[in-house]
Parts: structure tokens; sequence; C-alpha cells
């Protein structure tokens, strides 16, 4: 993904926005179209291309920029999602360029009149092999009047190396109940290395609009 930081005046604001919304709508080949702004490298200008950039809002970019894909990043994946009433339908959670990764938790919020969360499973490095302390993965779909909640937490135990690179962390099902549109809000992440200190990274919600039948 290309950085948010279109026009490279080193911050994502409103002058980053407008040269997507200049193209937006466009494919690859037509007058508008603006590779600048085709952050996701799909030969089209859309609403993914808005949302990276309003993810990014007012992030501070090193001089010259440095690309998002440089930084550590936790995301959704499809970050958007499209589904029908009374589909089930998985979203993965990936974790992107990390470095010495040996314990993560993390909240997820939904609209619960939108979608209900059936299953979540996660997902270890390999060269953790067995040392795993899992806390496991708790959902609860009436977490309060308007919300469901998803909490994931696990911890590498000793002799396990730290992990370095990037992989998929957990595979959450869910059951589009009403049509609307949610936000997949992933709140109190937290990334800790092998000596217990926070491990900076980015967090990047998704979003899911579901269609009527």
């Amino acid at each position: 993904m290309k950085t948010p930081d279109i026009n490279k005046d080193c911050i994502v604001n409103i002058y980053d926005m407008q040269i997507v919304s200049n193209a937006f709508g466009s494919k690859r080949g037509e007058p508008r179209y603006n590779e600048a702004a085709d952050l996701d490298n799909d030969d089209y200008v859309g609403i993914k291309d808005m949302y990276f950039v309003s993810q990014a809002w007012h992030k501070c970019y090193s001089d010259p920029p440095s690309p998002v894909s440089m930084e550590t990043v936790l995301f959704t994946y499809p970050t958007m999602s499209v589904v029908r009433k009374g589909e089930t339908f998985s979203v993965n959670l990936v974790l992107f360029n990390v470095e010495n990764l040996s314990g993560w938790e993390l909240q997820l919020y939904l609209d619960n009149d939108v979608l209900s969360c059936t299953s979540a499973k996660i997902h270890m490095p390999a060269v953790w092999g067995e040392n795993v302390f899992e806390l496991g993965a708790s959902t609860e779909n009436d977490f309060n009047a308007m919300h469901g909640r998803c909490s994931m937490a696990v911890s590498a135990l000793y002799p396990a190396p730290s992990f370095n690179g990037s992989m998929v962390i957990a595979t959450l099902t869910f059951k589009a109940n009403a049509s609307g549109i949610t936000v997949l809000d992933l709140q109190e992440t937290k990334l800790a290395n092998n000596e217990a200190c926070a491990i900076p990274h980015i967090a990047v919600d998704g979003l899911v609009k579901v269609k009527k039948r």
C-alpha cells in the first residue's frame, strides 16, 4: 500500500483527501485516474482509498516521507466487506511487519444490531511451538446496548523465540443480522516484545456494509 501522504508534505490532511476525491470513481486508463491516489493498487480509486487516508488523518511522516508499509500495522482483511443480510462471512486480523513480538492483546467492537460474532480463532506463530499461554478469544455480542465485543490475548513462554514478520493472528466469523454499516473498531491494541515493552504500531479499523436481500 502506498503512503497516504500523497502530496509528500509530511502530514496527512485535507490536501491528500482532495487528491483522492478528485480521482474518486476512476479506473486506470481513464482521464481522471491518478495512480498516486490509488493507495491499495487495485487500479481503481474508491472508498477504500478514501478510508486509508482517513485512518492516517494528521499522521506525520518523516522527510522524505516513509510509506505506511515500513511501519508495524494491525488491520482487518478485507478492510471493507460488503455482504447481504443473513450471510455468514469471515475477516482476518493481520499483523504486518512486526519485530520481536512475544505477545499481544486487543479488543474489537462492532454494532450488534448489524453483526454478531459467531466464532473467533487465534493463530500462533509457528516459531512459538507449544510454548504459548493463551488467554483465549471471548465474544460478547451483548456487551452493551449498542455494541458487541471480541477480546483476545496471547503470550509466548520461555524459551520461545520472538516472532518477526507478518501473519494472520486471528480469524473472526460474523453473521449479518440487519442491513446497515458498522466499523470493526480495534481498540486497546497492545503488542509486547520479550522485554515486556510496547511495540509501536498503527491499528486500522475495518468496515462492513450489510445490504438487504
